[in-house]
C-alpha cells in the first residue's frame, strides 16, 4: 500500500493563513487535482474558504482547507536595468 507523498505536509491548522491581511506577500502550497501546486504574490482577499492570491499570471484562488503549507515572504527584489549588469565602471 502506498502513501500520498502530500500527506507529509502539516495541513491547514498548522498555517497562519488566518492572520495574514490583506497585501500581505505569502507563499503557499496547496492540493489541486490530487498535486500540490505553489501560489506567489499578494493577498487580495480572504473569506468563504477560499484565499485569492494575486500572482505574476495573475489571481489564484486557493480552498483553505487544501492548503498544505504557507508563509508570509518578504516584498520581491527591486528590478535592474538590463543593461545595468553589463556596465563598466
Amino acid at each position: 500500500m502506498t502513501s500520498d507523498p502530500l500527506d507529509q505536509y502539516p495541513g491547514p491548522d498548522a498555517v497562519a493563513w488566518e492572520s495574514w491581511s490583506i497585501g500581505t506577500r505569502v507563499s503557499v502550497r496547496f492540493r489541486h487535482e490530487g498535486r500540490a501546486r505553489d501560489a506567489l504574490g499578494d493577498l487580495v482577499a480572504s473569506g468563504d474558504g477560499v484565499l485569492v492570491i494575486e500572482t505574476r499570471r495573475g489571481p489564484v484562488r486557493v480552498p483553505v482547507v487544501d492548503i498544505l503549507v504557507g508563509r508570509r515572504v518578504p516584498p520581491p527584489p527591486p528590478q535592474r536595468d538590463a543593461g545595468s549588469r553589463y556596465q563598466t565602471p
